[in-house]
C-alpha cells in the first residue's frame, strides 16, 4: 500500500532551496513604484494550475500558491493536509529549510509566515492560521492592511512582499470547474471582523476594532449565520510576542512555566493565556526575544528556531524551519511540530538548549 502524501511542494521559475544563501533580509525601494495585478487577474491567470493542483491533492487540508505580484508568474505551490486529532503546520520564507520557499524578494524574512492547521475532527471544516513571525512587512489582506496574524476556514488572498499567496481549502467534496472566470465566482466571499492592523514594536499604530467586507455587491448590510456557507469569516489576531520572563497579563491565571537551559545559562518564562494564543518566538534573533537572547546565543540555534502556540487549547511547539531542528530529547527524533506535555524536554539544535514544559 502506497504512502499517502501528505505535503507536496512545487517550486517554479528556477528556484532552486539547496542552492539557498540564507542571507539577511534587505529593505528594496523603487524609483518609479510598480503597479501589482489585482487578486482577480492573477487568479485567472494562474487557474489552469491552480485547479490541476487542488484537485489532485483530495485529501482536506490547505492549498497555499504563490504568485509574483508584478510579472503575475506562478512561482511555488505547497499543499498540506489536515490531520485527524493532530495539528500541523508549515512555513513560507526565503531560507532553504522552509516548506514554501520564496527567494526572489529580498525583503521577505528567511522565515517569515507559519500556517497552522487545527486538528480535524469529524464533521469540522478546515480551520488555519496565518502567523507573521515578527517580520518587517508582515503581510496585507485585500485592502492592503498589514496584519500579524489571521485565523479562517475558507478561502483568503494576502499580499506579502512582492508575492500574492492564495489559500484554499482542499479535499474530495470540491469542484473546481473548468473556466477560470467560473472557478473564481466560485469563491466565496471574505468576510473581516475585528481588522485591526498588525503593530509590530516598531509600527507603534494604534488598534482599532472594525468591520469590513470584500465583495462586488453593492449590498450594505449582511446576515452573518445565513451568509456563512457562502462567506469565508476572517478573524485578526495579535501575532507572537516577545518572551519576556513573564508573559502573564493582569488578571490571568498562568498555564505553566517553560524552562530553557543553554551553556550560558536558565531562563524560566511564565505563560499566560494571551501570550499562548498570541505565539511565544524562540531564537537567537533580536525579533523573537529580548531576555532569551542571552543564552540562545549560539550559531547552531536558528535566528528564529521555534515557535510556542495555543492551537485547540492545547500548547504546542512548531519548528520555524530551523537549520539544525527541534528534537525530542529521550527519542532522538526531529519534529516539526508537537503537542507539549509535563515534563517533555525538546532540544533546540545540535543540544544546545533545552525545552521543559511544566504546566500549571
Amino acid at each position: 500500500m502506497s504512502e499517502v502524501k501528505t505535503r507536496i511542494i512545487h517550486l517554479e521559475g528556477g528556484q532552486q532551496r539547496q542552492e539557498a544563501q540564507n542571507t539577511g533580509t534587505l529593505a528594496v525601494v523603487y524609483d518609479q513604484p510598480l503597479e501589482p495585478e489585482s487578486f482577480r487577474n492573477l487568479f485567472i491567470r494562474n487557474y489552469k494550475t491552480i485547479r490541476r493542483k487542488c484537485t489532485r491533492f483530495s485529501q482536506p487540508g490547505l492549498a497555499i500558491f504563490a504568485v509574483d505580484a508584478y510579472t503575475g508568474e506562478f512561482v511555488g505551490s505547497l499543499c498540506v493536509a489536515a490531520k485527524v486529532d493532530r495539528a500541523n503546520s508549515a512555513i513560507i520564507g526565503r531560507h532553504g529549510m522552509t516548506d514554501l520557499y520564496l527567494d526572489g524578494d529580498s525583503s521577505l524574512s528567511l522565515r517569515h509566515l507559519a500556517i497552522v492547521l487545527w486538528p480535524l475532527s469529524n464533521g469540522c471544516e478546515v480551520r488555519f492560521r496565518i502567523v507573521d513571525l515578527r517580520t518587517r512587512v508582515a503581510f496585507q489582506d485585500e485592502h492592503s492592511r498589514r496584519f500579524e496574524s489571521m485565523v479562517a476556514e475558507g478561502p483568503i488572498f494576502v499580499r506579502c512582499g512582492s508575492y500574492v499567496l492564495f489559500f484554499l481549502i482542499t479535499g474530495d467534496r470540491i469542484a473546481w470547474p473548468d473556466a477560470a472566470k467560473d472557478g473564481w465566482a466560485c469563491i466565496p466571499e471574505r468576510v473581516y471582523l475585528e481588522a485591526g492592523e498588525a503593530e509590530p514594536d516598531r509600527w507603534q499604530r494604534k488598534r482599532s476594532i472594525r468591520e469590513s467586507r470584500h465583495s462586488d455587491s453593492h449590498s450594505s448590510s449582511y446576515d452573518v449565520e445565513e451568509a456563512r456557507s457562502a462567506i469565508t469569516l476572517v478573524h485578526s489576531a495579535p501575532g507572537p510576542v516577545r518572551a519576556r520572563t513573564r508573559l502573564v497579563t493582569a488578571g490571568e491565571e498562568p498555564l505553566g512555566t517553560l524552562r530553557i537551559t543553554a551553556e550560558s545559562g536558565m531562563q524560566k518564562l511564565i505563560i499566560g493565556p494571551r501570550a499562548a494564543h498570541g505565539g511565544i518566538l524562540l531564537g537567537r534573533y533580536s525579533r523573537c526575544d529580548v531576555d532569551g537572547s542571552k543564552i540562545l546565543i549560539n550559531e547552531s540555534i536558528s535566528r528564529v528556531h521555534v515557535l510556542i502556540m495555543e492551537i485547540d487549547e492545547h500548547l504546542y511547539a512548531i519548528d520555524t524551519a530551523s537549520t539544525h531542528g527541534t528534537w525530542i530529547r529521550t527519542e532522538s527524533r526531529e519534529v516539526r511540530l508537537i503537542r507539549l506535555s509535563a515534563r517533555q524536554e525538546l532540544t533546540m539544535g545540535e543540544g544546545l538548549a533545552h525545552l521543559l514544559w511544566y504546566p500549571r
